[in-house]
């Protein structure tokens, strides 16, 4: 019996029928989402640390075209529907199946643990550009300018310098990274300091001694935990009683122990993995802040922190042992002079994350 040629085409036209008007749908359907979406949830990618792109102003049409379709290709791809969902699944795939991150801004490390990496923060010194005397001396001469100028208004600077994460928890880095303490860029700038008369708090040994009595750094989060802030400011208040600041100073133990709760950090958001890094963490309420407890804060000085996001932590610490505390961010670069001479504190408290270190501090009028 011969085939039926006229129904074997039928069939075939209508299994490409079925894959065109499949294919169709599987495009249009998060063009349309992303249309019904549009305006919802744009005020960031919290997992890319970045703001959504936004449309372009008509009058860039007029004077470079080629800069006004790239960013319209970008909104688009910034409010496609199912973008956050895809890009999650991703995330899942990528971390299940192979043990790898989405993004090169973190590293998924040993049991559990994740690393910032941006910014050459994994770097080991030995393969960052060379920080020898010559270089440390360059990155003191603003600070001392800056000293200078806040002495002349009666104050105090001290430099407190954090250490990366890594630096306190290496064992748990994955095995194809080393890190040496050799040539650390805080290891010269303290050792020059001495010899300057700038005060500086390396705090690296002391987070190194007292690791195993708690959590200093959350493991799925770049920043260090009440814990690890509580070293800074109990080595900082140390150090200014001994330059005979009347500093009162609250211990560890006067603080207010909550009910631990389950969650994830910054680096867990950033590789779109936040469900699957989540841990225990422990909180304190701080003296300043406990109900009932009244702070005398006759005859202290007052202090102004210039610094970065490590100092939300340290600042849960330092109104129980100030008059006034104000914080100015650095924006890892610049030392601000307008609010010294304004507000005249008695002591001056610059914040520094490691790899902030790389290049110099400007002394800057804002």
């Amino acid at each position: 019996m011969k085939p039926q040629i006229g129904s074997k085409v039928t069939k075939n036209t209508l299994v490409h029928r079925v894959v065109s008007v499949g294919f169709l749908t599987l495009l249009l359907i998060p063009l349309g989402l992303g249309i019904i979406e549009l305006g919802s949830d744009d005020s960031s990618l919290a997992g890319e640390n970045r703001n959504k792109e936004v449309w372009p102003e008509i009058s860039l049409l007029k004077t470079d075209v080629t800069r006004y379709t790239a960013q319209i290709n970008r909104f688009m791809s910034d409010h496609v529907g199912l973008r956050d969902t895809l890009i999650n699944l991703h995330a899942k795939f990528q971390y299940r199946l192979l043990n790898k991150a989405i993004s090169d801004k973190a590293v998924i490390a040993k049991n559990g643990w994740l690393f910032y990496s941006e910014r050459d923060a994994l770097k080991n010194p030995s393969e960052q550009p060379t920080f020898g005397e010559r270089e440390g001396a360059a990155w003191l001469e603003p600070m001392l300018d800056y000293q200078r100028f806040i002495e002349r208004r009666g104050g105090k600077l001290v430099v407190v310098l954090v250490p990366e994460k890594h630096h306190v928890y290496s064992e748990y880095l994955p095995s194809s990274y080393q890190y040496t303490r050799d040539g650390r860029r805080a290891d010269v700038i303290e050792r020059l300091a001495k010899r300057s008369g700038l005060t500086v708090i390396n705090l690296l040994n002391s987070m190194l001694a007292e690791k195993g009595f708690g959590k200093l750094y959350l493991k799925s989060d770049s920043h260090w935990t009440q814990r690890g802030a509580y070293i800074a400011y109990r080595e900082l208040i140390t150090t200014l009683q001994q330059r005979n600041e009347n500093l009162p100073f609250n211990s560890w133990d006067k603080l207010e122990k909550m009910e631990s709760v389950r969650g994830s950090g910054d680096l867990a958001a950033l590789l779109n993995l936040s469900d699957e890094f989540e841990e225990e963490y422990e909180r304190y309420i701080p003296v300043h802040k406990q109900q009932g407890v009244n702070i005398d804060t006759a005859n202290r000085p007052s202090l102004l922190l210039v610094g970065d996001s490590f100092s939300a932590r340290l600042n849960d610490f330092l109104p129980s042992s100030f008059v006034g505390t104000f914080f100015v961010h650095h924006n890892f670069r610049s030392l601000p002079t307008d609010v010294v001479a304004k507000r005249r504190p008695d002591i001056v408290v610059i914040e520094i994350i490691d790899r902030a270190l790389g290049a110099p501090f400007e002394v800057s009028e804002r």
